[in-house]
């Protein structure tokens, strides 16, 4: 079966935003998919939940995600309300939070539903959480909170800011190799990294 790769996207932002069409490229042998959450600047989380649904379906050994932002909460939302076997194959956070921010009120909805930790680990036994010491949009102390509720290894990264590109962050090479690293059978575009 053909790995399948996918990356989602967060709050006011769309598929050709920041680092995700780079990382998309840097595994031309998986199936990628940037998945398109609708309405970004006005995120509604059933409508978010829906179009992962639809773009990701079922999850197995050979589906690895890459979220982002809102994308992380979302994407956890989607995946504590999908069966715990098979495991899939990776699960990368990057800037990601799973509860009420004091600055975007607006997105509490997504973080009202409780999540299962525990299903949420079986359901991915290779994770990483990034963060940027940086981060003004979501702070680092919750995005590390994120990292130990889900008991998953915690990148820190310095001067990237929330990973968009108005921080210059067209790139992140530092998931990308970790999805080579852990996740043997994604193989690199030859000289892409």
């Amino acid at each position: 079966m053909k790995t399948r790769l996918f990356v989602v996207h967060g709050y006011q932002a769309q598929v050709s935003s920041h680092w995700f069409a780079w990382l998309s490229r840097q595994f031309p042998a998986a199936q990628t998919q940037i998945v398109e959450l609708p309405d970004s600047h006005h995120p509604q989380l059933d409508a978010w939940l829906d179009a992962l649904r639809a773009a990701i379906g079922a999850v197995d050994e050979h589906t690895f995600i890459v979220a982002h932002s809102l994308g992380c909460i979302t994407t956890l939302q989607y995946l504590n309300r999908v069966a715990a076997t098979p495991a899939l194959g990776g699960l990368v956070l990057v800037a990601g939070f799973a509860e009420a921010l004091a600055g975007l009120p607006e997105l509490n909805d997504f973080s009202q539903a409780p999540l299962n930790w525990s299903h949420l680990q079986t359901l991915a036994p290779q994770r990483l959480v990034v963060l940027s010491e940086d981060d003004a949009v979501v702070p680092a102390a919750a995005t590390a909170r994120l990292s130990m509720a889900l008991q998953a290894p915690l990148l820190r990264l310095n001067q990237r800011g929330h990973f968009m590109s108005q921080d210059g962050c067209d790139t992140l090479p530092e998931v990308a190799t970790w999805l080579c690293q852990h996740l043997p059978q994604l193989t690199p575009a030859n000289g892409m990294m």
